[in-house]
């Protein structure tokens, strides 16, 4: 998988000045690297970088060094195209996470309720970046204590609910029209922590294929959250 970064050029601008230093980085983002390689990157990184922090710069570096030091700890690492998580195995939370984050166009999501706020962080970072981010939810989840569905679409993120009595009971998201999770998993925090959940991932395309035609009949469907919380926004 290529991991090119198209921004990791200004963001390692930002506090190294070494260019040797930051073509070695932007080298290493564009293959899989050795766990050796990537401590010696880090070394080098925490090394060189201390020596460009200005006098009131020291939560801006905090925050930069967090996020390249990520970075390049997850150098070459993808999630296989076709696999199965189980919560008390596997840390779903942080995998569905990452599924998220990889998203470049668009996020299309059908899911029975969503609490839990890391996972709210997420989708709110995604369409703070340009990506499309589709919610469909059902109606009597919404005002749920700790619900985040309210606080996405105030953001500005489309939310669309169903209006019966039945439920919109659906756990999928479809990722880039390309990659599809799913499963019993809800986003909430005793979904990822308490509960025995599962949750599949998978790039088939005639999966795939099957659960974008299906969110967008419910999308047609069902009707626009408006921002004040009703369900009689306009399609």
């Amino acid at each position: 998988m290529n991991n090119t970064d198209i921004s990791i050029e200004p963001l390692l601008r930002e506090f190294l000045q070494e260019d040797k230093l930051i073509f070695d980085l932007e080298k290493a983002f564009t293959k899989s690297v050795s766990n050796k390689v990537k401590l010696a990157l880090i070394k080098d990184v925490l090394d060189k970088s201390r020596r460009n922090i200005g006098p009131d710069q020291y939560y801006a570096y905090n925050e930069w060094l967090t996020i390249l030091l990520d970075k390049i700890l997850n150098l070459g690492e993808s999630e296989p195209e076709n696999a199965a998580y189980f919560s008390h195995h596997n840390d779903i939370r942080e995998i569905a996470i990452r599924n998220l984050k990889s998203a470049r166009s668009n996020l299309k999501i059908c899911m029975f309720t969503i609490s839990d706020d890391p996972i709210a962080e997420t989708l709110d970072e995604c369409y703070s970046k340009g990506v499309n981010v589709r919610i469909i939810t059902d109606d009597g989840k919404i005002f749920d204590k700790g619900s985040d569905i309210l606080p996405l679409n105030k953001k500005g993120i489309n939310v669309r609910i169903d209006s019966d009595k039945s439920l919109m009971h659906h756990k999928f998201v479809i990722i880039d029209n390309i990659k599809l999770l799913t499963g019993s998993y809800n986003w909430t925090r005793t979904g990822a922590d308490i509960n025995n959940e599962n949750m599949l991932v998978t790039t088939n395309n005639k999966i795939v294929r099957a659960y974008k035609k299906e969110f967008q009949r419910l999308w047609m469907e069902m009707n626009p959250l408006g921002r004040n919380g009703n369900g009689n926004g306009k399609k």
